[in-house]
Formats: C-alpha cells, structure tokens, sequence
C-alpha cells in the first residue's frame, strides 16, 4: 500500500512540475502577474486555457525565454 502513495505522490508531483501559473511564470521572468496577463491577451508569451485557468508549460517557456520557441502554442 505504502508503495502505491508513494507512486501516487511522484506522479503528482511529476504533473505539477509541467506546467507553470500566472504567478510562478511571472517570477521566473522577473514581471507582476498584471504584466502576464496582458501578455497573454496580446498573445505575446505561449500559454493555455484549461477552463478558467491560464497554465503554461515549463518546457515551452525555457524555450521561449532562450528565444528557441517554435510556435506560441502547445
């Protein structure tokens, strides 16, 4: 049974790591959320809607931010 949370715990811990909020994102780039989100609006960094949320992928803003982003979407 332990083995099965621990699991659990990993995997969860593995999808949270994916993908970055409003605010997680505009600490690594050094901005105020107000600033993200009109990004966002402008379409100007790539992100994605899930529902309400606004949720970017950690990889795809690496890439971004090195300049190396292929496409505004994932």
């Amino acid at each position: 049974m332990q083995e099965s949370m621990n699991g659990s715990k990993e995997l969860k811990k593995s999808i949270t790591n994916v993908t970055m909020t409003v605010s997680e994102v505009a600490s690594v780039i050094g901005v105020g959320r107000t600033t993200v989100y009109s990004m966002v609006r402008e379409n100007q960094i790539p992100y994605v809607r899930v529902r309400s949320r606004i949720l970017f992928h950690a990889d795809v803003i690496d890439k971004w931010l090195r300049g190396t982003a292929q496409d505004s979407s994932f």
